[in-house]
């Protein structure tokens, strides 16, 4: 399949070749190389004039080397079309023109195949066994490999911190809780302090037998929609209720 897909890039290339002829074509391909050397000359000038002469991002990066391949492209594309005009008006250079287009055509159409390598090898694409096995791919695979080496290194992604938030642990996640609660993650609990606690009443064995209620808390205190207390033990009489 990837070998259909290139030879289809070389085809394709050398019947355009034929239609524009060699005049139309060698401006074609004068253009790419001149836009892709600008762009690999000039690029990091114009991302550095985009961000005002601070470090450019990533954005202001691409946009630099874009702004400088397709200024040279459109350029060179101008000038061949007015000279395609004049070979196109006589007859004597009409088919010459055509024949030489279709070699420089399969020319072309190797450089965008030899592009097309170099731009899957940064995807998942060359990891698959279809690429390994591919025969123009490995034909193509050195070239696209010397172009690679001379590509400029793209600028750092600053890395922000995460917010600390206070969280101790994920949620779901109760491993190492003692150890958090120890540091900072976690308040710890505050120590009772000896004034908070108060002896249980002699009969409190008898109302509280679970010791479920907080030392703080009389499990006989009266509520409004409550009876009295059942509390018969001599430690006195239930307090009002609280308000």
């Amino acid at each position: 399949m990837i070998d259909l897909l290139l030879l289809g890039v070389i085809v394709v290339s050398a019947l355009f070749g034929l239609m524009r002829g060699l005049l139309a074509t060698v401006f074609g391909v004068l253009g790419w190389l001149l836009a892709g050397w600008a762009a690999f000359r000039f690029g990091h000038d114009a991302s550095v004039m985009l961000s005002g002469g601070a470090t450019p991002t990533l954005g202001q990066y691409a946009a630099g080397h874009a702004i400088a391949f397709f200024g040279v492209l459109l350029v060179v594309s101008a000038i061949g079309l007015l000279l395609r005009g004049v070979v196109d008006s006589t007859v004597l250079l009409k088919g010459p023109d055509r024949l030489f287009g279709f070699g420089l055509g399969i020319v072309r159409g190797v450089l965008l195949a030899v592009l097309a390598v170099l731009v899957l090898g940064f995807t998942p694409v060359a990891d698959g066994e279809p690429w390994r096995r591919s025969q123009v791919a490995s034909w193509l695979r050195p070239p696209a490999d010397w172009l690679r080496a001379r590509l400029p290194e793209l600028p750092a992604v600053p890395e922000h911190p995460l917010l600390d938030l206070g969280k101790a642990v994920l949620a779901g996640d109760n491993a190492g809780l003692s150890e958090h609660e120890a540091g900072s993650g976690l308040p710890q609990a505050m120590p009772e302090r000896a004034e908070d606690a108060r002896p249980a009443a002699t009969g409190g064995s008898r109302q509280d037998p679970a010791k479920a209620w907080p030392s703080n808390i009389d499990p006989a205190q009266v509520r409004p929609d409550h009876p009295g207390p059942a509390r018969t033990g001599p430690s006195g009489q239930a307090r009002p209720p609280s308000r």
